[in-house]
């Protein structure tokens, strides 16, 4: 792993273990007090980093849309099946 890739792991773990609340600002205040925030890329690639990773805290939504995709397939398939049913009986 690259050193950027560690720091923001020990971060990642000292505040778990810590029990802290983790996010771009505390994973922030943990690097910069060790003098290690500007070289893992500064706030901006925290930033980036949690916009691209999906959050626990969104997890029903993401349920909701599995949910919402899978009922779609399923119409369409049953859809299919009754089509090619008429298309077959006729």
């Amino acid at each position: 792993p690259t050193r950027r890739s560690s720091d923001l792991w020990q971060a990642l773990v000292a505040l778990s273990e810590a029990n802290a609340k983790i996010d771009a600002v505390t994973v922030a205040g943990w690097l910069k007090s060790r003098e290690r925030l500007v070289e893992v890329g500064g706030t901006a690639y925290l930033a980036k980093v949690t916009d691209s990773a999906p959050v626990t805290a969104h997890v029903e939504a993401y349920a909701d849309r599995i949910g919402e995709l899978w009922q779609r397939r399923l119409m369409i398939a049953t859809r299919s099946e009754e089509h090619t049913s008429e298309l077959q009986s006729h």
